[in-house]
């Protein structure tokens, strides 16, 4: 029932097979429009909540008591109930902004892994070389601006960044009920690569629910669903990707040494009868961390292109000196000798 149709004719500077055209899209700066609809809400910035329970989210500084609470926090930090960490993965995708790039005159997102379009202003944006967490080969930004440069010749990169998105069993998101046990507490979550459109339905949806509205979409995004065909093949994966994440911890033992490191380079090693992260900066100096990740034990992997070490089972991220940087985790890496 969208208003769409298949042609060839697009603005890319290449030629396609096909495409199917969307007709009267609209394009949104999200923190524009964040800041629009939130202009006249309270909101609490640097208040890590710790534990939510009986109504009560706890945070360092005092407690705060609520009827209803919606945990919206990208990844669910609570294990239990929900068990979130069994029912998705977070999967990274690379972004870069190009100046004196050409107009690409519409929004577009190639399939099979292909790289999505857009203008902003005078910039391109080029997004794509998407990947499990902790799962990179490395290289991403530089194969982006390889592939403008070979179009627009003349272009030039002016930014470059990474974000992660929580992919769920059966890639419809999560919006409902924390559990079935939960009571007053909700959830946003798995979102896939639709933060825009999936969080309007969120708030529309939990809305309804917590003002006792029925709706007829809840059974289609309750979190509490499961479908054995339709989530099986990544379940499996999710959960053979955990196992793999603790059991090389704990079983394997790295090849490299201290020594193996190069200059802006970071690598698990064997230092002091100890298997630790390890990464040289410019001027030499390195910086160790413990590689288990604090949020269920696996076993993270060195972000060449971020410089950070990111956990492949749920997507935590931590920089070089082992600070938090995403959750699902809620403690740093560091490590002291």
């Amino acid at each position: 029932g969208l208003d769409c149709s298949i042609t060839s004719e697009t603005g890319l500077p290449f030629s396609v097979k096909s495409a199917l055209k969307f007709e009267n899209q609209a394009q949104f700066n999200p923190l524009k429009f964040a800041g629009e609809i939130s202009k006249n809400l309270n909101i609490y910035e640097n208040s890590r909540v710790s534990e939510i329970k009986n109504g009560c989210a706890v945070t360092a500084n005092g407690k705060v008591t609520a009827k209803n609470i919606v945990i919206a926090t990208h990844f669910p930090h609570i294990n239990y109930p929900g068990f979130y960490f069994i029912k998705m993965h977070r999967e990274m995708a690379h972004v870069c902004t190009f100046h004196k790039a050409g107009d690409v005159n519409g929004m577009y997102l190639g399939i099979d892994g292909g790289y999505s379009y857009r203008n902003y202003g005078e910039y391109l944006i080029v997004a794509g070389e998407n990947h499990i967490s902790g799962k990179g080969r490395g290289g991403v930004y530089k194969r982006i601006s390889d592939k403008v440069s070979s179009h627009y010749p003349d272009s030039v990169l002016c930014h470059k960044w990474s974000a992660e998105d929580c992919m769920t069993l059966d890639s419809m998101p999560y919006i409902g009920r924390f559990s079935r046990k939960s009571g007053r507490m909700f959830v946003a979550s798995g979102f896939m690569k639709w933060g825009m459109s999936s969080s309007m339905v969120a708030a529309m949806l939990i809305s309804d629910m917590i003002c006792g509205i029925e709706n007829p979409a809840a059974d289609l995004f309750d979190p509490n669903r499961f479908n054995m065909r339709a989530s099986f093949d990544e379940l499996t994966s999710t959960v053979s990707r955990s196992l793999a994440g603790v059991t090389s911890r704990i079983f394997s033992v790295p090849d490299e040494e201290l020594k193996d490191v190069k200059t802006g380079e970071g690598k698990i090693v064997r230092y002091m009868g100890r298997k630790v992260g390890a990464y040289r900066d410019s001027d030499g100096e390195i910086h160790f961390v413990s590689v288990k990740c604090p949020h269920l034990g696996c076993e993270l992997a060195w972000n060449q292109d971020d410089h950070t070490w990111d956990c492949p089972c749920h997507g935590s991220r931590f920089d070089c000196d082992g600070k938090t940087v995403f959750g699902p985790a809620e403690t740093d890496i560091r490590l002291y000798f």
